[in-house]
């Protein structure tokens, strides 16, 4: 019987890792998923817990049931979405100091139950898992960095991930520094009296 799974959606190319939750799972050979009627190996991690990659789909959903033989297939269980890709529309704020972590809202479409990373900079890039505020609104947190342009991006599907092309960027900014100051004669004294 599978009670629950994670994440509850993926990318329509399919591939996203997911974990089944649930009770008296057995290993085998022929142990495998059903989304629907697409049937993929599984993997037997505990006698509550396997994975297997979603396979691709439609946008839509799919009831998600599990088979120790390849034949028989439990009751029906939890809902799998297929989602389109992720978009980002902008990140706010855009730009931050060097040298500090700091929290990045991201607005955009395609956040809807997909596990979703951001990325931070080229390849290999800082990961942070981000935070699902509503269906078009993110929170990630940008890494402390170096003065510069940082590229931005999303990953969707756990293991399996697949970037959005690069749509944003954040830019890390030197705090301004006094060098110098004008009139650099300091003012004349008054008598007082």
């Amino acid at each position: 019987m599978v009670a629950g799974l994670e994440p509850s959606a993926g990318p329509l190319l399919g591939g996203a890792r997911v974990t089944l939750f649930g009770a008296e799972f057995s290993d085998g050979p022929h142990l495998s998923c059903a989304f629907g009627a697409r049937v993929v190996p599984a993997r037997f991690l505990s006698v509550s817990r396997l994975t297997c990659r979603a396979p691709s789909g439609a946008a839509g959903v799919a009831l998600v049931s599990v088979s120790t033989n390849g034949v028989e297939f439990t009751e029906a269980g939890p809902i799998f979405q297929w989602v389109d890709r992720p978009t980002v529309d902008a990140l706010v704020p855009s730009s931050g100091p060097p040298g500090r972590a700091m929290a990045v809202t991201v607005f955009g479409s395609g956040f809807a139950g997909a596990a979703i990373t951001c990325h931070f900079g080229p390849s290999p890039a800082h990961t942070s898992p981000a935070e699902l505020r509503g269906p078009h609104t993110l929170v990630c947190v940008a890494p402390a960095s170096q003065p510069g342009t940082v590229p931005f991006s999303l990953s969707y599907g756990g293991a399996a991930a697949r970037r959005s092309q690069e749509a944003a960027s954040f830019l890390v900014t030197q705090a301004p520094r006094l060098t110098a100051a004008a009139p650099s004669v300091p003012p004349a004294r008054t008598a007082s009296l």
